[in-house]
């Protein structure tokens, strides 16, 4: 009997130790591709605006734009320049989302405000006033518009109906690193297989224990008590008793719990959930309570219904979505040959409660056949189960080198600025170099970037100067670090339009009997012109002129064959290069005899 007592004790100290290894991060397994580089590294390629991830799984994850960079990171002081080849070392396996809790988010074809989930799950804030709550008055600063090209990385979950379903602080203190947002939902499903098994070598254990017990009491010895003492012991270590993974009706009677959910606002509409232990907890702290709500005498028993399955595969990935018509849970069992035959089927489940599902199936093999089904879960414990579906996963492909194709090249002159803008063949960053000279002898050379994997690229450059020439080439570098850069161009500023008449100043006229000069000033250089008549030149048939098309700013014109002791009127010119034109009021002047 002490020998089993001393196996039962090693065996909860072993429990304990493989509980603490599992809270490490669940990829302990890291290709060293380079000795400086470690698991948790930010590193760019020289010359490349593009930075990546390092993750626990030894490959590369793009950071799509600044926003989402910022929303891990204060600033780029961690972040490792190494060569090209060392980065492409490292396979890339896609984005990094935005950290949860931090920005909201949205694609411009849709007006719905998403708050971030971690295992990148994004729920839609219902409406303006929840988002103060959640986020304060200024909540519309922390809109970020998403690209629609990276609204493929996240999965719709469920709405956030009020401010007790969402907590912007407990979802960023949640997940501290990029990684643990990535295994996430990897790491739950092997931590309810862990605890399964757990529960299972200590019920086994218990058995054992009282066995030896029932032999020891027909013998006269009697150890009062120590069977159940250890099984409460040894479940004990497993933590929190959340559900497994399997669908045994027995054990999910045994740890779901029964509370009357009050909705907020609207407590005429309680209903009974069966809900796990955690959640139990969340809807106590907002003001459920334990047990059936009170009149309610029936039960759920009717089971979700499953539609809309589809699965898109790719070549070692395959993403399961379904529709349910409530909340369930979302499960994937699936094997290379049809269940009922299979001795090897694998699951893949999500215990979130949403009517949108979504499962991505990773690590599979190229060119394959699969089957499938998918289950879900209420609340209440009701399970529906689809029929049998098959996918083929892809051919492998092949690693990217092939630089994007640069195409449809041009340049916007301003008189201080310029717009460049070019497409590419395939999502990439954008970059301009420009100079005053020719860029292979220019001393010194000017960059705009956008480091955001995009189509249609288009960058603005500033602080020019007006009517100058300008040499550019554009550059574009995809995911994969293949660089493209385009020949040199020239463009050439605009030269700012004068739209501005002269401003006629100290005109004056000096009569003689035949002959009087009459000077003024301008203050821009321009043309002179004066109209003269003896009488008001509003109503004179008979009008006179006399212009220089010199430009000047001290004007001075003289007029001839003019009539003894005779008043004229006349009225002075003045039109600048742009051709803006003064004219000064109507004055008089009469000639001597």
């Amino acid at each position: 009997m002490e020998k089993y007592i001393k196996r039962a004790k090693v065996a909860i100290a072993a429990l304990t130790i493989m509980s603490l290894v599992l809270s490490l991060n669940v990829s302990s397994v890291f290709a060293q591709n380079s000795n400086s580089i470690t698991a948790g590294a930010l590193v760019k390629a020289k010359g490349h605006p593009g930075i990546y991830y390092i993750g626990s799984d030894g490959k590369r994850y793009v950071f799509p734009n600044q926003q989402i960079f910022f929303s891990w990171y204060e600033n780029f002081n961690n972040v490792t320049e190494v060569d090209e080849n060392t980065v492409a070392s490292f396979q890339l396996a896609g984005n990094v989302r935005y950290r949860p809790g931090i920005l909201l988010v949205k694609i411009q074809s849709d007006p719905k405000v998403y708050a971030v989930s971690q295992n990148g799950i994004l729920r839609w804030v219902k409406n303006e006033a929840l988002a103060k709550k959640l986020y304060g008055d200024n909540w519309n600063l922390l809109i970020d518009d998403m690209p629609v090209t990276y609204f493929a990385s996240y999965i719709i979950g469920d709405v956030i109906n009020d401010a007790s379903q969402y907590d912007p602080e407990d979802e960023e203190v949640s997940i501290a690193t990029i990684d643990e947002d990535r295994l996430a939902k990897l790491k739950a499903k092997v931590q309810k297989k862990f605890e399964k098994r757990q529960e299972r070598f200590c019920k086994h254990t218990e058995k054992q224990i009282n066995r030896i017990q029932k032999r020891l009491q027909r013998r006269g010895v009697t150890i009062p008590g120590f069977g159940a003492g250890f099984l409460e012991q040894c479940i004990g270590q497993i933590g929190n008793g959340e559900d497994d993974d399997d669908e045994d009706e027995d054990d999910h009677n045994e740890k779901k719990i029964t509370i009357c959910h009050i909705p907020p606002g609207n407590p005429q509409n309680k209903q009974t959930l069966r809900v796990g232990k955690p959640a139990a907890k969340a809807h106590l702290a907002h003001g459920d309570t334990v047990g059936k709500c009170e009149g309610d005498s029936t039960a759920d028993t009717t089971p979700p219904v499953i539609s809309n399955k589809l699965a898109t595969p790719q070549a070692t990935t395959t993403l399961i979505t379904w529709k349910t018509n409530e909340s369930a849970t979302s499960i994937v069992e699936y094997a290379t040959s049809s269940m009922s035959t299979s001795t090897s089927v694998t699951q893949v489940s999500d215990s979130a409660l949403v009517m949108s599902h979504s499962i991505t199936l990773t690590n599979l093999t190229p060119s394959t056949l699969y089957y499938f089904l998918v289950k879900s879960r209420d609340a209440a414990g009701n399970t529906a189960t689809s029929s049998e579906m098959t996918f083929t996963t892809l051919a492998a492909s092949v690693p990217d080198t092939t630089p994007p194709v640069i195409s449809s090249i041009s340049a916007t002159p301003l008189t201080t600025s310029a717009t460049v803008t070019w497409t590419t063949n395939e999502a990439a960053t954008g970059k301009v170099k420009y100079a005053k000279t020719n860029l292979a002898s220019a001393t010194t050379t000017n960059i705009v970037s956008n480091s955001s994997l995009i189509t249609s690229h288009s960058l603005n450059l500033t602080s020019l100067e007006s009517g100058t020439q300008y040499f550019y080439m554009v550059e574009s570098s995809d995911g994969s670090g293949n660089t493209a850069t385009s020949t040199e161009r020239t463009f050439t500023t605009t030269v700012p339009v004068d739209a501005t008449a002269p401003i006629i100043s100290a005109v004056s006229a000096t009569p003689l009997a035949t002959s009087s000069t009459v000077i003024w000033t301008t203050n821009e250089a321009a043309n002179s012109r004066v109209r003269y008549a003896t009488q008001s030149l509003s109503t004179a048939t008979t009008t006179f002129s006399v212009f220089n098309s010199s430009l000047v700013t001290s004007h001075s014109a003289n007029l001839q064959n003019l009539t003894t002791s005779t008043q004229y009127f006349y009225k002075v010119e003045s039109a600048d290069a742009s051709n803006n034109t003064a004219t000064s009021t109507e004055q008089t002047f009469t000639t001597t005899s």
